[in-house]
């Protein structure tokens, strides 16, 4: 449950990011309405590439909306940079969704553009954010091997604000991932010591914290309380409640561990610089208060940010600690607690998942509307240049063969005659042809109505076996609410587009007694609507 930070910082590159991500919703939405009278140039790319950063921790899902727009525009406009920056914060949206395949498709994509085009900064945040992918899917080699490219960078130019954090970077990883402690404690050290020359305290709280941790790993407990100690200094200073309670949960489980681990040598002559002159019963009774204390503090600190996950962590610290100290029946209510708050979290979690794959769904949907519309338009447009070259493709050819028979055969009266029989059959051919070409377009438009609507039937259909088998399955009457509810849902849409398909048939069958078919396709109100 120790708890080491990762930092990503890019001092001067990410300076943009951080901004956008301060912005507010109205200034936010602003620049939306403001979009469509910006023309498509550089200017509208960035403006989109801030949007989608800033929807990057609220709305990946829009954030990615946002961050395709900036990237058509860039490929329309060859804009290498543009493009670069779009497939990194499309990305970097991905990440947010824990789709770590498309996340690291357009990092990749984002990190040779960057690299063709000479744009060094660039290329460094895309590196960072992959040995950031690579982080949460715990490769901590790939990670590794980022970070240290993105370190060698910033140690040619002498950054040394970048230089600190890439030490703290890969200190998490050695401490976090491999479980290399000495190497980790090696680099944080080397963190602190390279902003304490900058004279920049700032990231103090965080290297304090991970120096703790490491040397907690190290079993030096006296060393990781004082570093924990002057860590939870700074945060009571800059009231910084996720990291004091952070600091607080750390320094709870020192303590228990010390607690637990009193008889042994090692911690017994730590605990005795710790409480000089103190018995051991007496230490071990001092550690335990000590670490319940810290526990509890760190408990009100999460119940007031809501911070659920930290919080269940925290029962569980707590039920240990009481557990100690003898306390089974606290010991047991804060297990009760703990077990209660993960299945809350579990369940927001799949509802947050669920409610993600919603809004992709939806943004999927919206662009294979868009797509489906121009296709037709580019189909329609095909047809008619085809059907005009073919028409004078053919007249010439018709007006060939007339000239060449009227001048061989010019008083030949008979064979002039039996030429415009010719014309006369291949004009009817031609007609004929149409017919069939017309029938064929409507029969394409005839599937594609009705199929729009069975579409929506199929998959609701699916999705609603999907319920049942989860209702069946659930012993939890919640969830089967919940599920009856989504299938009612489900079952009112499949009875909807069922009547949309009926009404399509009855209003075809209407049209073709009257022989208006063909205007029940070119009137707007008939079209299919790509509706849910």
């Amino acid at each position: 449950m120790k708890k080491i930070l990762f930092l990503l910082l890019l001092s001067l590159f990410l300076s943009g990011q951080s901004i956008a991500q301060q912005m507010s919703q109205s200034e936010v939405d602003s620049m939306i309405a403001e979009l469509p009278n910006i023309p498509d140039d550089s200017s509208k790319v960035f403006t989109l590439i801030m949007i989608s950063d800033y929807y990057t921790n609220i709305n990946p899902v829009e954030g990615i909306n946002y961050g395709q727009q900036a990237l058509d525009i860039s490929t329309h406009l060859n804009y290498a940079s543009g493009i670069s920056y779009s497939n990194k914060y499309i990305g970097s949206n991905y990440l947010e969704l824990s789709d770590f395949p498309n996340a690291l498709k357009y990092l990749m994509k984002s990190l040779k553009i960057a690299e063709e085009n000479g744009d060094s900064l660039m290329v460094q945040s895309a590196k960072l954010g992959l040995g950031n992918i690579y982080f949460k899917m715990s490769d901590w080699q790939k990670s590794l091997e980022y970070n240290q490219s993105v370190l060698k960078y910033f140690l040619k130019s002498d950054d040394k604000y970048n230089i600190g954090t890439e030490y703290i970077n890969i200190g998490a990883i050695y401490c976090d991932g491999l479980h290399d402690y000495t190497t980790a404690l090696d680099y944080f050290t080397k963190a602190y010591k390279v902003f304490q020359e900058m004279g920049s305290t700032s990231m103090n709280n965080l290297i304090y914290n991970n120096l703790g941790v490491a040397h907690m790993n190290l079993k030096e407990y006296t060393k990781a309380l004082n570093y924990f100690g002057m860590a939870l200094q700074i945060n009571s200073q800059n009231s910084n409640l996720s990291s004091n309670a952070m600091n607080h949960v750390n320094i709870g489980e020192t303590y228990l561990t010390i607690a637990k681990n009193i008889h042994s040598d090692s911690v017994h002559a730590q605990s005795n610089q710790l409480f000089p002159g103190m018995s051991s019963n007496n230490i071990l009774s001092t550690s335990l208060h000590l670490a319940k204390s810290h526990t509890d503090s760190a408990i009100n600190i999460y119940r007031q940010t809501g911070s659920l996950k930290d919080l269940y962590n925290s029962y569980l610290q707590q039920s240990s600690i009481d557990s100690c100290l003898g306390d089974y029946k606290s010991a047991f209510d804060n297990y009760r607690l703990y077990a209660s708050l993960k299945d809350t979290v579990f369940n927001l979690e799949k509802d947050k998942k669920i409610t993600q794959i919603g809004m992709q769904y939806n943004f999927e949907k919206k662009e294979a509307t868009i797509r489906a519309e121009q296709e037709k338009k580019f189909i329609r447009q095909r047809n008619i240049r085809n059907s005009f070259i073919g028409g004078v493709v053919l007249m010439l050819l018709l007006l060939l063969l007339l000239y060449n028979r009227y001048r061989i055969k010019q008083k030949a009266n008979s064979e002039l005659a039996t030429a415009y029989d010719n014309l006369k059959s291949t004009q009817q051919q031609l007609v004929q042809s149409e017919k069939m070409a017309a029938f064929g377009v409507m029969a394409s438009r005839i599937s594609h109505e009705i199929q729009n609507p069975l579409n929506f039937v199929n998959n609701f259909s699916e999705l609603s076996e999907d319920l049942i088998q989860e209702i069946v399955n659930s012993d939890n009457e919640d969830e089967k609410r919940n599920a009856l509810t989504l299938l009612k849902e489900n079952i009112e849409k499949i009875k909807l587009h069922g009547k949309r398909t009926d009404a399509i048939i009855k209003q075809l069958q209407e049209h073709s007694n009257k022989g208006t078919a063909q205007e029940y396709f070119e009137t707007d109100d008939n079209k299919s609507e790509g509706d849910t």
